[in-house]
């Protein structure tokens, strides 16, 4: 993963996945395809840092990295450019964790003897009991008998060791680096600063003003449905509600007055398909204070007519038409049920 040293983004080079530890010498492998790959793009890998894990230090072992009192050799050369030299580092603030955690729990066999912290376990113990003179007053318990979260963290002189990956100590004059043969997403101009605002002297951004609106579908369709300027006196049995799911109002263009259910399904995306459905008119026969003329049609066939003027008998009309079954050659599944009619196609 590349990271600059100037802002916060960072760029995934590659990834090796492996389920569990990996061994050393799967791991050296990894490791040296990695550094030749990040060589071919343009960068420069100098150092490889790990921690003191046990699959870390038989990987130094097999580059021959060692250090003793008569030989240390920390670096070996480089496998795409023998001029340069690979060098391996260990982690410091891992280090002085691993030790300090070793002291604490169990201590550490030093050529003039045996280093432990039981002295000063014991020495924290009568500080409890005192209240006025304490032997080792900065000596809490964090420090004797450390949780497993305070074993991970990194004290040094008493403070944290953490560093602002955000914000790193760099000169005024420093630059970032531009890799000539990298990829053309890693090799952009530097992004322009980002003004800093001050949240307490800012004021609220102006309110965005909403775009107006379009109209929908069922609008156009509406106003076609109306043809007319003026709007049209609602139906008298429009507060009628659908008998089932799969019934919904719908408006005829050809007759914008009538009032119209229908039953249907999808047959492909963006296309629908209408089984049945059910027209309430006015009838020229038959004034709109006598009665209006239900109609029910089975795919596009009429099949039967006759006269409602209540909304019961509206609603009873729907029920009927809902119950109605069209035969297989009709290709539609008939439902279950012993007590539907059924029109045959």
């Amino acid at each position: 993963m590349f990271q600059p040293f100037q802002g916060n983004w960072t760029q995934i080079l590659g990834v090796f996945s492996s389920k569990g530890n990996v061994k050393a010498n799967i791991l050296s492998k990894i490791l040296l395809e990695a550094t030749m790959l990040a060589e071919k793009s343009g960068f420069f890998v100098d150092y490889w840092t790990c921690d003191g894990a046990p699959w870390n230090r038989s990987l130094w072992k097999l580059f021959g990295i060692k250090a003793s009192i008569e030989e240390i050799k920390c670096k070996v050369p480089l496998p795409v450019d023998a001029r340069r030299s690979l060098h391996f580092i260990s982690d410091f603030p891992h280090l002085v964790k691993c030790v300090r955690n070793a002291f604490v729990s169990e201590g550490l066999q030093i050529p003039t003897g045996r280093a432990h912290a039981d002295v000063i376990k014991e020495a924290w113990k009568e500080d409890q009991n005192s209240l006025t003179l304490k032997v080792m007053p900065r000596i809490t318990k964090s420090d004797v008998q450390p949780n497993s979260f305070e074993k991970m963290r990194h004290v040094i002189n008493g403070e944290d060791v953490e560093f602002d990956r955000e914000r790193p100590s760099l000169t005024p004059d420093v630059v970032p680096t531009i890799f000539p043969d990298g990829p053309a997403y890693l090799t952009k101009s530097v992004p322009r600063k980002i003004k800093e605002r001050n949240i307490a002297d800012s004021t609220a951004p102006p309110a965005k003003r909403k775009a107006p609106n379009e109209p929908t579908t069922s609008q156009a369709c509406d106003d076609a449905a109306a043809g007319e300027e003026t709007a049209q006196a609602p139906h008298p049995f429009h507060s009628i509600m659908p008998p089932s799911a799969f019934c919904s109002e719908i408006c005829l263009p050809s007759n914008p007055e009538a009032l119209c259910f229908a039953w249907h399904y999808n047959t492909v995306p963006g296309d629908v398909c209408v089984l049945k459905h059910v027209v309430f008119s006015s009838s020229k026969e038959v004034g709109a204070a006598d009665g209006y003329l239900c109609s029910t049609y089975c795919r596009g066939i009429n099949v039967e007519e006759h006269y409602v003027s209540t909304e019961t008998d509206a609603l009873a009309s729907l029920k009927r038409a809902d119950d109605l079954l069209l035969c297989c050659g009709c290709e539609i599944e008939p439902a279950a049920g012993t007590k539907q009619r059924a029109i045959a196609g």
